[in-house]
This record gives structure tokens, C-alpha cells and sequence, in this order.
């Protein structure tokens, strides 16, 4: 019979400690693989500047506000086409019958006068926010004395 020597190999902790060294080494050149990958695919230099073809030589001002002029008669119509400029006194006439037509009075409702709309006004504006029944009229002073303790209890008194 003959005996066969075994020729001892590393020790099992030697090769458990270059495995987890190797996987850990896998596992960030995946990691800085990934990084690279997401860096170029997603940074500010992923996508190449487009270059903007230059636009016609540049263009005069009375030029450019005749192309406006011309763009909004085409799009509003031949009111804007009459004439480039427009009185005051015509453009508030014009704005007003615009205003009425939209908002107006309707056929048959009677005429207010300003100083009775401002007492319809202030009727309602007391209405919903004015004195409650029972409530003291507070003079000028007495407010601005209230307000200013007020401010001081808030915000600590004059320095």
C-alpha cells in the first residue's frame, strides 16, 4: 500500500477573504460603471448644443412696428386698418360703446345718477361691513390712539 501526501492548500479564511474582496471589487466597478454611465447619458453635456441658424440680417425699427402694425390689422380685423393712430376722444367713445354693449344697461332700465349710485354704494359697503346696531361712532384721534397701542402691545413700545 501506498500513502498518498496531501500538500496543504490556503487556509479556508485566506480564500473566504479574497472571495469577499473580489465581490466587493465587482460591486464598485458596477457602482463607478453606473455613475459613468448615468453621468453621460443624463449631465449637462449629455446632449450637444444645437447651433442656432442666424435669423435675417437684422431689421430696422420703423420696419419692425410697420410688420407689427400690418400683423395685428390681419389678425383683429379692418377697425384696426382705418387709420394707425386714433384720437382719444374716439378710442374712449369706441371703448365705451364696447362697455356697453357687453355690460350696459338694458333696454328700459332707468338712468342712475352718481350721487345715487355712491348712496347705493355706501349703503351696501355699511351693509356688510359698517356699524352693528348699537355700536359708538369712534372719532379720528380715538382710532389712531387704538391702532397705535395696538401696534405697541404687538410690537413693543417706542424706542
Amino acid at each position: 500500500m501506498s500513502t498518498q501526501l496531501i500538500t496543504p492548500g490556503p487556509a479556508p479564511t485566506h480564500r473566504r477573504h479574497l472571495r469577499t474582496a473580489a465581490v466587493a471589487a465587482g460591486v464598485a466597478a458596477a457602482i463607478a460603471a453606473g455613475g459613468y454611465v448615468a453621468t453621460t447619458t443624463f449631465g449637462p453635456d449629455s446632449v450637444p448644443p444645437v447651433s442656432v441658424p442666424p435669423t435675417s440680417a437684422p431689421v430696422a425699427r420703423d420696419q419692425a412696428m410697420g410688420e407689427m402694425r400690418a400683423t395685428i390689422n390681419g389678425l383683429y380685423g379692418p377697425q384696426a386698418a382705418r387709420s394707425a393712430t386714433v384720437s382719444p376722444a374716439q378710442a374712449t367713445r369706441e371703448l365705451r360703446a364696447t362697455i356697453n354693449g357687453l355690460y350696459g344697461r338694458q333696454a328700459g332700465s332707468p338712468t342712475v345718477s352718481r350721487a345715487q349710485a355712491t348712496r347705493e354704494l355706501r349703503a351696501t359697503i355699511n351693509g356688510l361691513y359698517g356699524r352693528q346696531a348699537g355700536s359708538a361712532t369712534v372719532s379720528r384721534t380715538q382710532a389712531l390712539r387704538e391702532m397705535h397701542s395696538a401696534i405697541a402691545n404687538v410690537y413693543g413700545g417706542a424706542r
